[in-house]
Parts: C-alpha cells; sequence; structure tokens
C-alpha cells in the first residue's frame, strides 16, 4: 500500500500487531482521509476474549517493537496505524478469507464517524470560550 507517497507492506505492520499477546488476528488496510485524500495506514483488530486495548497501547506496543523513536517521525507515520477498529471476528468471504473490502468499509465509517465527533467537540469548546460557560 502506498501511504504518503513511501510503499508499505501491510504484512509488516500486522506481524508486529499479532506479536502483541492480547491480540487473536489484525489486518491493516490504507484508509483514505476524504479531506486530505491521504492513505493512512489502518489496523482492524481481533482480540483474544477478555483482553481488548486502547489505540493508544496499541500505538505504544507497535513503537516499542520497532524502535520509532521521537526523533523518526516519518517512519512513525509509516507503519503505526492511527485508525485501530475492533472487530469481534472478521466478516469472511464464501471462500473463507476475510473480507477486506468489507472490513476496509466498515474502517471508512469509523473513521468519518471519528471526524465527525471530534468536529463536535471542538465546536462545543468554541462556544463556550465565546459565551465564557
Amino acid at each position: 500500500m502506498e501511504v504518503y507517497g513511501s510503499t508499505v507492506f501491510p504484512y509488516e505492520i500486522e506481524k508486529v500487531i499479532t506479536e502483541n499477546k492480547n491480540v487473536f488476528a489484525a489486518i491493516v488496510l490504507p484508509v483514505k482521509d476524504k479531506t486530505t485524500g491521504d492513505r493512512l495506514p489502518s489496523a482492524a483488530v481481533v482480540y483474544k476474549p477478555g483482553s481488548e486495548e486502547s489505540k493508544e497501547s496499541m500505538q505504544n506496543f507497535i513503537r516499542e517493537q520497532l524502535n520509532i523513536s521521537k526523533d523518526n517521525q516519518l517512519i512513525e507515520c509509516l507503519f503505526v496505524p492511527r485508525i485501530f477498529v475492533s472487530f469481534s471476528e472478521f466478516p469472511h468471504l464464501l471462500s473463507g478469507k476475510p473480507d477486506r473490502e468489507g472490513i476496509k468499509k466498515i474502517m471508512q465509517q469509523n473513521v468519518e464517524a471519528e471526524k465527525y465527533s471530534f468536529f463536535l467537540r471542538n465546536i462545543a469548546m468554541v462556544r463556550s470560550f465565546c459565551t465564557g460557560r
């Protein structure tokens, strides 16, 4: 997949994610940001029962595994997914393979919902600032 003009192989990121003891399976796909047009590395994750982790925790795990420091911002943009979507199980095609297009659509909806939520939080903050409440 191409991320910010560089080629990144999803299986490299998937391999790192599945090294986490709480992860059962992972699929990494590029999800397009409709505002900027950038393709963002995004992870669909199936956690082991009762062991779901936060997005920040998973991002930190990947940074540690790949030895990404604050000096390596470009590498972080390429290899640390900004979007994590948790699945109880992946949807499958009739062939038994994970339905990557179906997963990608769900992830895209999550990106749009997250942006809308961020927008609403900022509107509320601006309103309270302007009204002094």
